[in-house]
């Protein structure tokens, strides 16, 4: 569903004379520079962080829906919490589930048609999009983590402790298929981790971080394990890899400043650069699945697969 909104959008943009640049959505990040944790969003350039989430103590890790209006995030006010809010920062509410409980690094994903809720409690669970109900569908010995759906809805990518020998645990991904919920390891590093893995929108790579060169840097893979490329190279911890609406760049959290800050750079590891400059931590960055601002007014009418755009019909794959 991304793929296709990101073709209609830029066939909007060439039937509009749009700017492509309005293409680019906003990244929704957690950041400690106000004292407690919040979530913030920005622009992709960095410019307008503005603060959307500060439900109390420590926000986590801010997750847009499918059409971008709302982002779900963790909140640790008591027990700790999910809470759901627009993404303006308005109209902010507590969710709760009935038999799920939140842990402290649980992670979320929506499902591509926005009707299911991925989340990691160290198990993995799906919810339904009105949080009434979840089920467990991995019950492991071994803690599964950073759920995420493919692009079109038919795998789930996630990271985990499985692998183990007798020098300890080591965290690798894996896939299933969300027809049987079957785990596949695709990554296996001997005495390392990888961790916090990501589609591409065309559902043909997974960014991940990953510290099997000796400090946590960003690489790619294809979702069946092949074709590994490093994207960074830096002194310290690049984390929390994020792809843009277009796949063509990717934001990410690092420590190479002395302090964790967003970054963003091209999808070949190339144009890496600043985006906050904050004395407070900026982490986990998430970019918003649809782009913002980029629907003219002269869209008339909308129905699945097709915009109309003036006397112009655009119809998706």
């Amino acid at each position: 569903m991304r793929a296709t909104t990101f073709a209609l959008a830029v066939a909007i943009a060439s039937l509009t004379g749009s700017s492509f640049a309005q293409t680019d959505g906003k990244i929704a990040f957690t950041t400690s520079r106000d004292t407690d944790r919040d979530v913030y969003v920005m622009a992709a350039d960095g410019s307008n962080q503005t603060l959307v989430a500060d439900a109390g103590w420590h926000e986590s890790e801010g997750t847009w829906s499918p059409d971008g209006e709302r982002i779900l995030y963790g909140s640790w006010v008591g027990d700790g919490s999910m809470w759901l809010i627009n993404s303006d920062g308005t109209h902010n509410q507590r969710i709760s589930t009935p038999g799920f409980h939140l842990s402290a690094s649980s992670s979320f994903d929506w499902s591509p048609d926005g009707e299911r809720v991925v989340v990691a409690n160290g198990d993995i669970w799906i919810m339904e999009a009105d949080f009434s109900a979840a089920t467990k569908i991995t019950d492991h010995t071994a803690d599964d983590w950073d759920p995420v759906w493919s692009p079109d809805g038919r795998w789930i990518a996630f990271s985990s402790y499985r692998h183990f020998d007798s020098k300890g645990a080591y965290k690798n991904l894996w896939l299933m298929s969300t027809d049987d919920f079957n785990p596949v390891q695709i990554t296996d590093t001997a005495s390392d981790d990888d961790s916090a893995p990501t589609w591409s929108p065309d559902g043909q790579r997974l960014a991940f971080a990953s510290d099997r060169s000796g400090d946590w840097e960003i690489y790619t893979i294809g979702p069946d394990g092949t074709d590994l490329v490093q994207l960074t190279n830096s002194e310290d911890y690049d984390m929390d890899p994020t792809w843009s609406p277009d796949g063509s760049r990717i934001a990410f959290a690092t420590r190479r400043d002395g302090n964790w800050e967003i970054y963003c750079m091209d999808s070949d590891g190339s144009n890496q650069v600043n985006l906050t400059n904050n004395p407070g931590n900026d982490t986990e960055p998430q970019w918003s699945p649809v782009m913002a601002d980029v629907v003219p007014s002269v869209v008339e009418a909308v129905s699945w697969g097709q915009i109309k755009v003036g006397d112009s019909v655009l119809q998706g794959p």
